[in-house]
């Protein structure tokens, strides 16, 4: 799907900036007009943005002190993902993915690729598993060399019958930072401000799990921007209550408000 979103913007005659740091966003008369990076500043039309929701909305300079005041104090939690190469022809789990709540691991999801479609497998038998883990910024967790990771994750499976130590090939550690908005007592009130004073700037739209500071699954994160280009375009969507969180479930629906409210 980003390889085709790539290429469409490409063929349109745009261009993609790759390693660059958004450090901010700039407005005139609450409308926004560029994007502040470390390789310097591009101008746009309309801004839309899915990097981390409490950087980008303290960055305003036309946002009231007491709204970034309360963005300031939104956290978020990162997420390791270990992946493991499992040389194993049996099905380790029916699910494609398990919660793992024993004390004696340090994972708390495991995902088996295989079993979402064979596919995936490209005609192989070996099995490629996802082990998670999650920690905040000054956690050692979080500051463990990749090796130290992978020999976590190799213990976690074998110490739970998963898998034997010969039946572990290959392993690769992916970090993503900022990955899970942490909700705190209060914070429903608080985002809702937030929110109130992002509706009045113009051409500037907040999008994603990261961009919005809503716990969102892909499925949320996909309809948002397609429901943004709805807004851009003149339709009447309200992006804030797509997938409220509050309502939150692993089989939570899209409120009608969504389409239909014109805040």
């Amino acid at each position: 799907m980003y390889e085709n979103m790539k290429n469409e913007i490409l063929k349109k005659g745009g261009k993609i900036h790759l390693n660059c740091k958004v450090l901010g966003i700039k407005t005139k008369n609450k409308k926004a007009y560029s994007i502040l990076t470390d390789k310097g500043e591009y101008q746009a039309d309309i801004i839309v943005s899915s990097a981390p929701f409490r950087e980008m909305v303290c960055s305003l300079d036309e946002l009231d002190k007491d709204i970034t005041d309360l963005a300031s104090k939104l956290k978020f939690r990162n997420t390791i993902l270990v992946y493991v190469e499992a040389d194993s022809e049996t099905k380790l789990f029916e699910d494609n993915w398990i919660y793992v709540h024993s004390p004696h691991v340090q994972t708390g999801r495991i995902t088996n690729f295989a079993n979402w479609t064979k596919d995936l497998q490209c005609g192989r038998k070996e099995n490629i598993l996802a082990l998670e883990y999650w920690a905040n910024d000054d956690e050692k967790l979080w500051n463990l060399s990749d090796e130290e990771l992978i020999n976590i994750a190799k213990k976690d499976l074998i110490d739970s019958a998963l898998l034997k130590p010969q039946d572990i090939k290959r392993s690769f550690v992916l970090k993503l930072h900022k990955s899970y908005p942490v909700y705190e007592r209060g914070y429903k009130e608080n985002l809702n401000k937030i929110y109130t004073a992002l509706d009045s700037f113009s051409h500037l739209y907040f999008i994603g799990r990261n961009g919005s500071f809503k716990y969102n699954n892909q499925d949320h994160s996909i309809l948002m921007g397609l429901a943004c280009a709805d807004k851009i375009l003149g339709k009447a969507v309200n992006l804030w209550h797509i997938n409220t969180d509050y309502d939150y479930q692993e089989d939570s629906h899209i409120p009608e408000s969504a389409a239909n409210d014109k805040r």
